[in-house]
């Protein structure tokens, strides 16, 4: 009650109170510390209360797996966040739909983080379960990270494996910026997607965009064209208009 209402002298006499009880709540006494730490927005004294308790074994409740996923979170922890993560999702004590969102996080902090070290973004990635490099929300987010740490290819590779297995117009038009190495081998596989989807406007998007990058003015305004026929996005509006200012009209 005293934290409730933000005493925090007699919130702390209490605790000391409490602390006098010995062994027999010691856990329940930390726990609840912790929770309250979190709940005030003392993070590093919530992590200090959880590593006591990790230190007797503590930690292996799944309250308090729960509890130092939200202090890892809050102090940006992401590895260990996404080790507590997977763990709460092997207990069944996070359902997928409550996981995904999380180490989807993980991930993409920690490539912000390396975004300098293409090499270890490389091994990082490699080393992904196959099931979370399903995630297609997380993909098309790494992708832009993937590209400004010198990874492109394993960019392309991922939106690659993802459209063949199942189509998503929104990472279709992200695969526009995947014909930095290799523009022309690209653009075949976005024209051989065309077959299967013609009035898809990020696929169409797409290849407006490699054609830039081939230097086929005609198909690039072709395309793009096409695509905001059936998507009127500023993004495209904006590609069109790049392509006029390349071509002086």
């Amino acid at each position: 009650a005293a934290h409730a209402i933000g005493d925090d002298e007699r919130y702390r006499a209490w605790l000391a109170k409490a602390a006098e009880s010995g062994e027999e709540i010691r856990v329940a006494r930390l726990m609840t510390e912790a929770e309250m730490a979190l709940t005030g927005h003392r993070f590093d004294e919530a992590a200090d209360r959880l590593d006591v308790l990790a230190a007797s074994g503590g930690r292996r409740h799944i309250a308090a797996l729960r509890l130092s996923l939200r202090a890892a979170q809050a102090r940006g922890e992401w590895e260990e966040a996404l080790r507590l993560a997977r763990q709460l999702l092997k207990h069944r004590a996070l359902s997928p739909e409550q996981a995904e969102p999380l180490i989807r996080r993980a991930h993409l902090e920690w490539l912000r983080r390396h975004d300098h070290d293409p090499e270890g973004m490389a091994r990082y990635w490699k080393g992904l379960p196959a099931e979370e490099l399903r995630d297609r929300r997380f993909v098309e987010k790494a992708v832009p990270l993937l590209r400004a740490g010198g990874q492109g290819g394993l960019a392309r590779e991922a939106l690659e494996n993802l459209l063949d297995k199942d189509w998503d117009s929104a990472l279709a038009r992200l695969y526009g910026v995947c014909g930095e190495d290799d523009p022309v081998a690209c653009l075949a596989r976005a024209e051989r997607w065309l077959g299967h989807h013609p009035r898809d406007a990020g696929l169409l998007f797409a290849l407006g965009r490699l054609c830039v990058q081939n230097q086929l003015w005609g198909k690039a305004q072709s395309y793009l064209e096409a695509s905001l026929s059936l998507d009127p996005s500023v993004e495209t509006h904006l590609a069109l208009a790049r392509l006029a200012e390349r071509l002086d009209r």
